[in-house]
């Protein structure tokens, strides 16, 4: 479920679209760069459920790695038809 609206829009759906289901990666591998928005969108995706997050520790932060999970592979699917 997605809340109030089914609709996501069309930047993080971009996002969405560039994330692999089979493969973890970090905003960077993806487009990212320093204050850009793919980390907050990539955050708001997988509160929805959309991505899966992975978070690896490291010595300074912690990073985070996403994929796209099964929901956000049907959601990207039926995208296409609307």
């Amino acid at each position: 479920m997605l809340g109030r609206t089914s609709k996501v829009h069309d930047r993080r759906l971009d996002v969405l679209k560039s994330l692999r289901p089979d493969k973890f990666e970090r905003p960077i591998d993806i487009g990212g760069y320093d204050a850009s928005h793919h980390s907050a969108d990539l955050r708001w995706l997988a509160s929805k459920g959309l991505v899966i997050k992975e978070r690896t520790p490291t010595w300074v932060r912690p990073q985070y790695h996403y994929k796209r999970s099964e929901k956000g592979t049907e959601y990207v699917r039926n995208s296409k038809k609307n």
